[in-house]
């Protein structure tokens, strides 16, 4: 079963996910997203595979990669995934989402004691059914957000120069240079790429195409049935075989057999 949460600050998706039998052997290929994945795992192991480096986890915090990405669950799960903003990574986190680029964190490691807690009050939340448990994570991620840090402490801060730049990338459907967009923000392309590599974990170009790759899996789960040639041009990609081109690339799967598996889903 798939559940959605209500949207909060910094939260791009948050579901509930549930098998009752363990899977197959086979690995899952995933939808490499432009934020930072909190897998909150309750029940089984999990093996992550980014760009061809191999994790083995349970709960888990992953990355940003411009990478295929695959996944094999050990057992039957019950799991929420909350897809978080870059941005919202340090309030949460402690980190920029740079720190964690190509990478596959334990839960623990990223969390320390409060992992356990948060997946005990998400198991108590799941008695009442996905939705909750989902609510409950986004209700945590919300409370953790706004938490007051200890005295001589100070959360991580993106610089606004980064802030201006991924407002640029986000209110627009056109593909820009990253000379262009350096150009715009009066600052140099060595310069903007190191403040994406540290606060981002992506290039502007790398960043750019997860975004569109993010908004047209969006669409095709919402409407599976969807023209692609629109969902194409509404994702921001020049025409439909690049988004074809993407897709294979990133996901070994074309738009119209990842439109399949969503409506496979949905019934």
């Amino acid at each position: 079963m798939t559940a959605a949460a209500r949207p909060l600050p910094g939260i791009l998706r948050c579901a509930a996910f549930e098998t009752a039998a363990a899977p197959g052997d086979g690995w899952q290929q995933e939808i490499p997203a432009p934020g930072v994945e909190l897998v909150l795992e309750l029940d089984t192991r999990w093996e992550v595979e980014v760009g061809g480096r191999r994790f083995s986890t349970g709960a888990f915090v992953g990355g940003p990669a411009a990478a295929r990405i695959r996944t094999r669950a050990r057992g039957p799960m019950r799991l929420v995934q909350v897809s978080l903003h870059p941005l919202a990574v340090p309030a949460l986190l402690g980190v920029p989402a740079g720190e964690l680029a190509r990478q596959i964190v334990d839960l623990d490691a990223a969390l320390g004691d409060e992992a356990t807690r948060l997946l005990e009050q998400l198991d108590d939340a799941w008695r009442s059914g996905g939705p909750s448990a989902a609510a409950s994570a986004g209700a945590w991620i919300e409370r953790r957000a706004l938490r007051p840090m200890p005295s001589g402490h100070a959360r991580p801060s993106a610089p606004p120069d980064l802030i201006r730049a991924l407002a640029r990338l986000e209110t627009t459907q056109q593909y820009l240079p990253t000379g262009t967009l350096a150009t715009e923000l009066g600052c140099s392309r060595r310069h903007l790429a190191r403040r994406f590599e540290q606060w981002i974990g992506t290039t502007p170009t790398e960043h750019q195409r997860l975004r569109r790759l993010a908004l047209a899996t969006a669409a095709l789960r919402e409407h599976p049935t969807a023209g692609l040639a629109g969902v194409a041009a509404d994702a921001g990609y020049a025409d439909q075989s690049h988004m074809v081109r993407d897709f294979r690339a990133l996901t070994d799967r074309t738009p119209g057999a990842t439109a399949r598996a969503f409506a496979v889903l949905a019934d």
